[in-house]
């Protein structure tokens, strides 16, 4: 899973570090360090589960406004990936 890009996703839809923190239940800083990459591939299953949540959600907000996105990208301008996958530890 690629938690940078998923975070950037978020953020670059107009969530601030600290609002998306409050809606997964976590701090800034990790947010903050999911975003720049300090943080490992392996995060907390229920953090990775809220964030693929929130991703969704700007995922289907974002198709259901026909917001076009880059080419390849399913046309709503954010990644398909969206499963919790193995990269969750419990």
């Amino acid at each position: 899973m690629d938690w940078q890009k998923m975070v950037g996703e978020l953020l670059a839809s107009g969530l601030t570090e600290a609002k998306l923190a409050a809606m997964v239940g976590t701090s800034q800083g990790h947010i903050n360090s999911l975003k720049t990459g300090r943080r490992g591939e392996k995060i907390n299953y229920n953090l990775g589960a809220a964030i693929v949540r929130e991703h969704k959600k700007l995922q289907r907000r974002m198709k259901n406004d026909g917001i076009p996105g880059p080419v390849g990208s399913g046309g709503n301008g954010i990644s398909a990936d969206s499963g919790a996958g193995d990269c969750l530890t419990s």
